[in-house]
């Protein structure tokens, strides 16, 4: 993987001023009205994820050091920057912790990794995801804020994406 040691971590949503939005994960649930994706987010959707995203994103709950999981956690945001994929609303995937942990998620600005025991809910929107990070064949979940979930295998390939009405 590919990341500097100059790069500096933004506070809240690093996309924020490519997007002009200022939004928090809360108020980009997938209760808010989003236009359908377009062909070519969806087509971009359907394109394998590197491999070095894919460790990245499998790796995070093996970071000890704050400051690279800091650099990770911004790679990982860059690299969804200019995939054409559209706005997440974050990743969701099996935790790797160990009991009580089952899973965690990433915000929408891959910032802060919530973990969470069987017994937690999980914010709007990433409800869908859940049963999929128990999939043990799906590296992570991307949870899309057009309401778009799409698990992503070990090898970077797509899943069957699924599509929640507004």
């Amino acid at each position: 993987m590919n990341i500097s040691q100059g790069q500096q971590f933004q506070n809240n949503d690093p996309f924020a001023s490519l997007r002009g939005l200022s939004v928090s994960a809360k108020q980009s649930s997938s209760k808010a009205k989003q236009a359908p994706p377009s062909q070519m987010t969806l087509r971009a959707r359907k394109l394998r994820r590197s491999a070095d995203l894919v460790r990245a994103i499998t790796g995070i709950d093996a970071q000890s050091s704050q400051v690279e999981m800091v650099r990770w956690l911004q790679w990982i945001s860059e690299n969804y920057e200019v995939s054409d994929c559209g706005l997440l609303l974050g990743l969701f995937s099996h935790c790797y912790l160990g009991d009580p942990y089952i899973d965690h998620r990433l915000d929408l600005s891959l910032s802060v990794i919530e973990h969470y025991t069987a017994a937690d809910s999980v914010p709007d929107g990433f409800e869908v995801a859940r049963p999929l990070a128990r999939n043990e064949n799906y590296a992570y979940i991307e949870v899309y804020t057009d309401g778009s979930v799409i698990p992503v295998y070990f090898d970077g390939r797509p899943g069957v994406g699924i599509l929640l009405p507004n």
